[in-house]
């Protein structure tokens, strides 16, 4: 072999070598979920006579785990907010507290599993009752992630005014953000999201589960839509929203009855992915460019002399 294709060919596979290693994607996985209910309140019917007469329970909660490392916090307070820390493992300083939006997809580097939740408020206080809660990780390497944030809020009334003619009905609103979003780079990958709400109110004195009835602003949302579910298997992309404002109607209180209003939400993920990142470029391989170089340059010398 000529002395010029001998040193071609030692650049050409030096050069094909890297451009191999560069070119390999880099294993992504992105789980988010977020659902964030605000402005909860009454708008007609009942109240409650005596303020101090209420009492409940808020609790936020957060659990994170991230290739086998686990985190948890929680936070409970007697009738008043309730705000867990920020929960998170991995590349956690770039993330804020009460940052309720997407951060992956902003931040393609990072790699983390994180939960957090903010409850504050009630239904029966002028400024309403709200609840935000998400769990979100990116994978960019080999292993598994889950997040849960959780907000639950429990409200005992014992003495119910009737304000709309002795009519025995409580109407309440309140206002629904929910986005789900799964992405995976590659076919081994795997993500989930979900987010659940569950609204319960209890007839204390009868013991009974009592019903409402639930309609929407646009008229084509329903309550069930707020517990939601999306999954990615394999180099897949799926997004879920829900953007609407509710309104609930009570029927058949009682002034002289005990009742109890249960709000429990939750936004939970799940990751995994098998695939190892790009290696990165051997010394042997630079040399071997080096050389190749190396030898071009030896051989036009050669000539021009």
């Amino acid at each position: 072999m000529k002395p010029v294709a001998s040193c071609r060919l030692v650049l050409a596979t030096a050069i094909a070598c890297l451009l191999s290693t560069a070119g390999q994607a880099q294993a992504k996985v992105i789980a988010y979920s977020s659902l964030q209910i605000i402005n909860f309140t009454v708008v007609s019917g009942a109240k409650v006579l005596d303020l101090s007469s209420l009492n409940g329970v808020n609790i936020t909660a957060g659990n994170v785990s991230l290739r086998g490392t686990s985190a948890s916090d929680a936070f409970p307070m007697n009738d008043g907010d309730s705000d867990v820390p920020l929960v998170c493992i991995g590349d956690c300083a770039g993330i804020a507290q009460n940052d309720f939006s997407s951060v992956a997809m902003a931040n393609p580097g990072w790699d983390f599993a994180r939960a957090d939740a903010s409850l504050s408020g009630s239904i029966v206080r002028p400024l309403g009752f709200d609840n935000r809660t998400v769990a979100e990780a990116q994978l960019l390497t080999a292993g598994t992630a889950s997040a849960e944030g959780v907000g639950q809020s429990i409200l005992n009334m014992t003495t119910i005014d009737f304000t709309s003619g002795q009519s025995g009905e409580l109407a309440l609103t309140f206002e629904a953000l929910g986005e789900l979003s799964v992405h995976s780079d590659e076919g081994a990958g795997a993500a989930m999201a979900d987010f659940d709400l569950d609204i319960q109110v209890f007839d204390l004195t009868n013991g009974e589960l009592l019903s409402f009835s639930v309609t929407s602003l646009n008229g084509r949302t329903s309550l069930e839509d707020l517990s939601a579910s999306i999954s990615a298997l394999g180099a897949e992309q799926f997004d879920f929203l829900v953007n609407d404002t509710f309104s609930l109607t009570l029927a058949g209180l009682l002034p002289e009855n005990d009742y109890r209003l249960l709000i429990f939400q939750d936004a939970s993920i799940s990751a995994s992915s098998a695939q190892a990142p790009p290696p990165v470029p051997e010394p042997f391989t630079v040399s071997l460019l080096g050389a190749g170089v190396a030898g071009l340059a030896a051989y036009r010398r050669k000539r021009l002399r």
